[in-house]
């Protein structure tokens, strides 16, 4: 009867351990997705080229990345004023959903838009997301690739197709603004 108690007791204890290790597994892993988007982190700029319904608009883009949520997520604001277009004033929530092991991006912005996108890492210097979402009956999707070039440079591009047509791209080259 001893030898059966200590035997269960024994079990217990290694269940406990090997629990705690599960669950002590997925903040490294949020971690890991985390200290990846802090290489956002900083007031960036750079030259931009739109491609909208076959006219080209050029301007200044600018992006500030936040952190928030004790370290758990970024924010992000962007803007741009162009003559034509207007100005953009759009907010970005970003955070790591260790469920899905996806990044979860959710942006607003002034011209109408709200969509969630969902990113990974594709090298440690290549973040790819993607939004899918139905505008006018008609399945959109836009594909937003930024690379690392160095620690103060991103090359950023936004792909956007309606049933399968290129409808929108943003290409840029944001540069670190060091203060």
């Amino acid at each position: 009867m001893k030898k059966t108690r200590n035997l269960f007791i024994s079990l217990i204890m290694v269940f406990m351990a090997w629990n705690g290790s599960i669950a002590q597994d997925q903040p490294a892993m949020a971690n890991q997705e985390l200290t990846e988007m802090m290489k956002f982190v900083g007031y960036w700029e750079g030259p931009a080229t739109q491609l909208l319904n076959g006219q080209k608009y050029s301007f200044t883009y600018y992006i500030n990345f936040k952190i928030v949520a004790d370290g758990n997520g970024l924010i992000m604001s962007e803007w741009y004023t162009h003559p034509e277009l207007g100005m953009l004033d759009g907010y970005n929530l970003i955070g790591y959903n260790a469920n899905d092991k996806q990044i979860h991006w959710f942006s607003i912005d002034n011209f109408d838009s709200a969509h969630e996108h969902l990113g990974t890492w594709l090298t440690p210097d290549h973040f790819f997301m993607e939004a899918h979402e139905t505008v006018n009956g008609k399945s959109m999707i836009e594909k937003i690739n930024m690379v690392m070039k160095t620690a103060n440079q991103i090359e950023f591009s936004s792909v956007s197709t309606i049933d399968g047509i290129e409808s929108n791209r943003i290409e840029a080259v944001f540069n670190r603004n060091i203060k």
